[in-house]
This record gives C-alpha cells, structure tokens and sequence, in this order.
C-alpha cells in the first residue's frame, strides 16, 4: 500500500509540474508609464475625412479616468497612406473588439474624432521595458470599423 501511495503521490507532482511547465511564461506584466506627449510629433494625416490603418498592436488601459489621471488606450498602427507608425492614445476609451482581434474589415481614423484638445500627460499600460521613441507621430483618437 505505501508503494502504491507512493506512485500516486510521484505521479501527480509530476502531473503538477507538468500542468504548471505549460501555463502561459510568455505572458508579459504590465506597468502604467506616464506619457508626455510633448516628446513626440503630432501626425498630419491625409486631407481625406478618414486614414485608413493597420493594427500592429493594442495596449488597453480601461482603467477609469480620474481629474488626475487620464488612462488611455495605445494602438500602435500602420498607416496605409504613406507607412507611418502611429501611436494612437484613445484617452478614456473602451477598446473596440475589432482591437482586440483580427476581422475582415477596413481600420480607420475617423479624422472628425481626433481630439484638438490634448492633455499635456496620459497614463498607459505597457511592458516595463516599452518605450515610444522620441520624435514618433502620434494622434489623440478613438479608431473606427468600416465593415463589409
């Protein structure tokens, strides 16, 4: 009987191993950066009423938004137009599901929903280790699904 207690025991370390060996170690913790937006470009877009872009990665930041803190979404995008990065920071905004997943339709910034007023400072969530680099062009916006 102790052998067979034995095994038991053996064989479900090794399954508790094995089980924690294959959670998810790519998962990478996020920290919240505070982004100074007078550290990089305004982006000019295109004289179009949209420009349309490519997600290459969504940071969410849904915390709610404080008078102290405003907490922003960051979409670093492609644009189609003339293959700008962009950092797009969707201030207090909820992250669309189109940004969360791939889909079949067009991504784009809705130049009527660019905001004029920018706050001097928003809060980010993203690797400890990101940083945008100096002189990058960003924009101030929520981004918008043209759907087929």
């Amino acid at each position: 009987m102790k052998i067979l207690n034995k095994i038991v025991c053996n064989s479900l370390l090794i399954l508790g191993l094995m089980i924690s060996g294959c959670s998810n170690h790519d998962s990478v913790r996020l920290s919240k950066q505070r982004i100074h937006l007078s550290n990089f470009k305004k982006a000019i877009l295109g004289t179009g009423i949209t420009t349309d872009i490519s997600i290459i990665k969504t940071y969410a930041n849904e915390d709610p938004c404080t008078a102290n803190e405003l907490n922003s979404n960051l979409y670093i995008c492609k644009s189609y137009e003339n293959n700008d990065t962009l950092y797009v920071f969707d201030v207090c905004g909820k992250v669309p599901y189109f940004a969360k997943k791939k889909v079949d339709a067009t991504i784009v910034i809705d130049h009527e929903k660019i905001k004029s007023n920018i706050p001097q400072e928003i809060i980010i969530k993203v690797p400890e280790t990101f940083s945008i680099p100096k002189n990058s062009k960003y924009v101030v916006s929520s981004l918008t699904s043209l759907e087929y």
